[in-house]
């Protein structure tokens, strides 16, 4: 009822809310930070965004794989250590629209990027 209001209100993004609801549109995706930048870049969200649109997706938020002082240093163990070595590396809660869309993170080796794409 609300996508019906909003488009009552707005009728230029009945597309949109299709796209959204229908069942060949986009979908919710996880996807490696490498994709859209290198390790040790270091962005804030608008950025992130831009990148993203580059490839045709919306970007939601992004996932950052451990966040202590120790596990976000540059020259952290790759993922394959980690699974070596019987740990997978933790991830911190995913970030959904942050509120400060202005601060700047560097993204490393195993962060991830949610995105709405159609693959």
């Amino acid at each position: 009822s609300m996508a019906l209001g909003q488009i009552a209100e707005e009728p230029s993004i009945h597309t949109l809310i299709y796209d959204l609801f229908s069942p060949e549109g986009s979908e919710m995706h996880i996807k490696p930070i490498y994709l859209y930048t290198e390790h040790g870049s270091t962005l804030n969200f608008w950025e992130l965004t831009a990148l993203a649109r580059t490839r045709a997706e919306i970007c939601l938020g992004y996932v950052l794989k451990g966040s202590s002082s120790v596990e976000r240093v540059g020259d952290r163990t790759s993922t394959a250590d980690w699974n070596d070595a019987g740990n997978y590396p933790p991830y911190d809660e995913p970030v959904l629209n942050p509120f400060n869309k202005d601060k700047r993170i560097t993204f490393w080796e195993g962060d991830m990027v949610i995105v709405l794409s159609e693959d």
